[in-house]
């Protein structure tokens, strides 16, 4: 299931906090909430479901892009589908970018 969901690029947006001309870095917990909620929407479940576990691990910056504000991430995904039994770690490659009203931002996954 989670290998069909990180061929496909998903955006969610966000209300960011501050008001930046850059998008929120990679580990940020803005960030990482976002991108839980994606699997966590795409799987049908509430983001507090007992259900499905996941992690974002070993987060590094692939690059920043400094005239649009924007981050390309690298890290890991640990998932635990608690009503499958199916678990594992995927290699994640995800996008943040602000939106042009300077307070929200898209988490793209790319792969």
């Amino acid at each position: 299931m989670f290998k069909k969901l990180t061929v496909i690029t998903l955006l969610s947006t966000s209300l960011l906090t501050g008001c930046g001309k850059e998008a929120p870095k990679c580990s940020d917990k803005e960030t990482i909430d976002t991108l839980k909620g994606i699997f966590f929407e795409q799987a049908g479940l509430e983001t507090s479901s007992d259900k499905l576990e996941i992690e974002i691990k070993n987060i590094r910056t692939a690059s920043f892009d400094k005239e649009t504000g924007s981050y390309t991430c690298n890290a890991s995904m640990y998932f635990n589908n608690k009503m499958t039994s199916l678990k594992g770690t995927l290699p994640l490659t995800y996008k943040t970018e602000l939106l042009d009203n300077g307070k929200e931002f898209y988490v793209s996954i790319l792969s």
